[in-house]
């Protein structure tokens, strides 16, 4: 492929994204994405890891928390943040259960 070729392609690969973004706004993206990843979370679940691949997944995955501290941070307050209100509505679940059954035997 000449490098004029190679120009001429990129410009029609360019001229396509641009074309495909203006017809799919982020929102429906966004969509698309959540819906592929729901279906891979179902997939993976028919689909479960062996011990060995977990393993590796696992020194990978450390490896980069080690490698990306403050990454790693940003990650966890995020997911904290987005799912705050469920832990906190467990967390008060868990304590109204643990009234109604009051003080347990070694408390007494």
């Amino acid at each position: 492929m000449t490098e004029t070729e190679d120009i001429e392609r990129k410009a029609k690969r360019a001229a396509y994204m641009r074309a495909w973004r203006a017809k799919n706004p982020p929102l429906l993206n966004a969509k698309r994405k959540a819906k592929a990843a729901e279906k891979m979370r179902k997939w993976r679940k028919q689909n479960p890891l062996s011990a060995e691949k977990k393993a590796k997944e696992a020194a990978r995955a450390k490896q980069w928390r080690d490698a990306n501290p403050e990454k790693y941070r940003d990650q966890q307050n995020g997911w904290y943040a987005k799912n705050r209100e469920r832990i906190l509505a467990k967390d008060r679940e868990r304590r109204r259960a643990r009234k109604q059954l009051g003080p347990l035997p070694s408390q007494v």
